[in-house]
């Protein structure tokens, strides 16, 4: 008797365990895979290097910073249906940390490029940046 007791209750854990391996299974195949279009990333990253800003800090960067410090750009968010957008973020990339220095919006069905001010929670066109003065992060 004991033995059947012991039989049931190991084949009813064996079979809830089996069913839970399975319906977890199900759930990572549930959730899309977002594949990297390295093409389309070229593209956002090129059109913020184009950026006459982007390039005056590379140029800051080479005359005041040890080789340690490199100016990079990193990708953080991609377009989604909700979100058209690249974020694209221009930073200092030292051997502790990316520290970000500007925020691009890059739309790449017209090309735009936007600027988005982390303080102030808004988006700016390149013109309207500009104006601003504080495109120029380093001072001159």
């Amino acid at each position: 008797m004991k033995a059947i007791c012991i039989f049931l209750i190991l084949s009813g854990l064996i079979f809830s365990c089996k069913q839970n391996a399975k319906s977890q299974s199900g759930l990572h195949k549930r959730v899309p895979n977002k594949e990297i279009d390295e093409k389309k990333d070229s593209v956002a990253t090129a059109l913020v290097e184009c950026l006459p800003e982007f390039k005056n800090l590379g140029l800051r960067f080479k005359k005041t910073l040890n080789s340690s410090h490199h100016l990079a750009l990193l990708i953080t968010q991609r377009p989604e249906s909700s979100f058209k957008f690249y974020c694209v973020q221009a930073g200092d990339d030292n051997p502790d940390r990316f520290e970000p220095l500007y925020n691009f919006y890059v739309n790449l069905k017209d090309s735009s490029v936007f600027f988005y001010d982390t303080v102030a929670d808004s988006v700016l066109t390149m013109q309207q940046w500009r104006k601003s003065g504080e495109d120029d992060l380093l001072g001159q």
